[in-house]
């Protein structure tokens, strides 16, 4: 058994996604986490600190002035920094397996050669390793689209890692800023958002855009309201000596949204091709804005994180993006989220993200093995503005 544990430890989760052996058929069409693990572009590595934390210069306090020679200056020091931050949070997950499917599958004496015994090691890894690590994984992309709760993911005493629509949300009412309903003061909240109040500071929200088509030549167009929230989301560095204090350049990444959301992409693009598109017919159009990829995220097709009224104030009610509802749901349709992965993090500890932990035995139970699969981590933005949501104001179909 010593041996089976050593080996796992030793090969780790190599084969999951493999072509070769178990085949995994609880596999997802796509996922969202691959943007922010494994050297995606919105991974960043923490060595440790109490919370996940940073600051941002968020007001502006002129201090420019002009004058004549010999007259009198006022200096001043503003304060113009504000810190965010957001708690660690701890994911847990597992394998095992028993004594008895090891011993009992395990071909040994004489008569089997070493290499007879290394394979059948391997295929019960995949099986163990295969079903610990699908778990792991589909956690953690649906927490990334879990319904924002503040008790749960802005407080130390909460669990809850910080979902994706917190930086990404169509809300647009309520307080003047994003706020889902738990955010919003008088409801358990204080219009913070990884501490800084965004009815303060209008810089920290997202961009919004509606849209009310998807047809040909139709005003108030899906391919408007990516125009308009895609000009708002990409800013300059400020020319000549104030270009080395400001963020770099960056375009959205990535827009995720449901399966319909792709192809009501493409149709807008087979039904425009005279207008918004040069070359022959071709209906294999790619989803694309700007060069920016749009992809389909299967968790988002049943994320209850939208509002089940128009993107005024945001309600305790939520369902799924959906088809029109006139009693629940008066805006149905898909959801673009449009992110920017330089800005929006996967903060993972260096040394406790994916790890396998020793090797358990339950004391009630006497022949189960258990290796946990330990993360420390939490989402982190660090610039809201960057963000954006296109969403629907009727009801698309």
């Amino acid at each position: 058994m010593d041996l089976f544990t050593d080996f796992i430890l030793a090969t780790g989760p190599a084969d999951i996604g493999g072509a070769q052996g178990l085949q995994n058929l609880i596999s997802r069409n796509s996922y969202s986490l691959k943007w922010m693990v494994q050297g995606g572009p919105g991974v960043k590595m923490c060595q440790g600190g109490s919370s996940i934390r940073g600051d941002v210069m968020i007001r502006e306090v002129s201090t420019y002035t002009t004058y004549k020679p010999q007259d009198k200056q006022t200096w001043s020091n503003p304060q113009v920094t504000e810190n965010y931050s957001c708690p660690w949070r701890f994911s847990l997950d597992h394998i095992s397996w028993t004594d008895q499917e090891i011993m009992l599958n395990n071909a040994t004496g004489p008569e089997y050669k070493d290499d007879v015994r290394i394979q059948a090691f391997i295929d019960m890894r995949k099986k163990v390793n295969m079903r610990g690590v699908t778990s792991l994984i589909h956690g953690m992309e649906d927490e990334m689209w879990a319904l924002p709760d503040y008790d749960e993911m802005e407080l130390t005493a909460g669990s809850g890692v910080q979902s994706l629509p917190l930086f990404s949300n169509e809300i647009s009412g309520a307080n003047g800023a994003g706020l889902y309903a738990s955010y919003q003061s008088g409801n358990g909240g204080a219009d913070t958002v990884q501490g800084i109040d965004k009815t303060t500071y209008s810089a920290w929200d997202n961009a919004r855009a509606s849209y009310a088509a998807v047809g040909q030549h139709a005003t108030s167009h899906l391919f408007e309201a990516f125009d308009d929230v895609f000009m708002e989301v990409q800013y300059e560095k400020m020319p000549g000596i104030g270009a080395e204090y400001t963020d770099p350049i960056s375009k959205p990444y990535v827009v995720a949204t449901q399966k319909d959301g792709v192809i009501f992409f493409k149709r807008s693009l087979r039904l425009n091709q005279d207008w918004y598109r040069h070359g022959p017919d071709d209906p294999k159009y790619g989803a694309q804005f700007d060069g920016t990829q749009i992809e389909w995220i299967k968790a988002l097709d049943t994320a209850p994180i939208y509002p089940t009224v128009t993107a005024a104030a945001d309600t305790s009610t939520h369902t799924t993006y959906g088809a029109y509802d006139s009693t629940t749901n008066t805006t149905g349709g898909p959801r673009y989220h449009v992110l920017d992965f330089m800005t929006l993090h996967k903060i993972c500890h260096s040394q406790r993200f994916f790890t396998y932990l020793p090797n358990k035995r339950p004391s009630n139970q006497a022949t189960t093995n258990i290796l946990p699969i330990d993360s420390w981590h939490n989402n982190f933005c660090r610039d809201l503005r960057r963000q954006a949501c296109v969403y629907p104001s009727a009801n698309i179909s």
